[in-house]
């Protein structure tokens, strides 16, 4: 496995479940994509708003369907995620030698109290 040594453009995303299902997304704030030009800096794009990157929407993606499938995993075993569970993913893009990688990181949290039933289903 190839390790990035020189990042070169990076996205971060941050999912949550939204814990009012009969909220439509954008009501609450459940849709607040924040758009950034490479390298960190604002930009002033002329007739056009800002648009997301590769990394922006990779990590966006990555993090929309993880998350659902912990959902389906942990309703699957029958247990019970916390309402406040959450799933960070850093997608970079950087160099490798003469070449480039696509590289991503998942950070999951949650505020836990595992119980002995639910234990075994934590641990994977």
């Amino acid at each position: 496995m190839s390790k990035i040594e020189q990042v070169l453009h990076s996205g971060n995303s941050h999912a949550t479940i939204n814990p009012y299902p009969n909220v439509q997304p954008g009501e609450l704030g459940a849709l607040d994509l924040k758009l950034s030009a490479s390298g960190g800096e604002s930009r002033e794009f002329i007739a056009t708003g800002l648009h997301p990157r590769a990394e922006q929407l990779f990590s966006g993606a990555w993090s929309a369907c993880y998350i659902s499938a912990f959902g389906i995993a942990a309703s699957m075993k029958k247990v019970t995620l916390p309402r406040d569970y959450s799933l960070d993913i850093q997608v970079s893009i950087g160099s490798v030698g003469a070449g480039h990688c696509l590289g991503a990181q998942f950070t999951i949290r949650a505020h836990v109290a595992v119980t002995p039933r639910d234990s075994l289903f934590a641990h994977r």
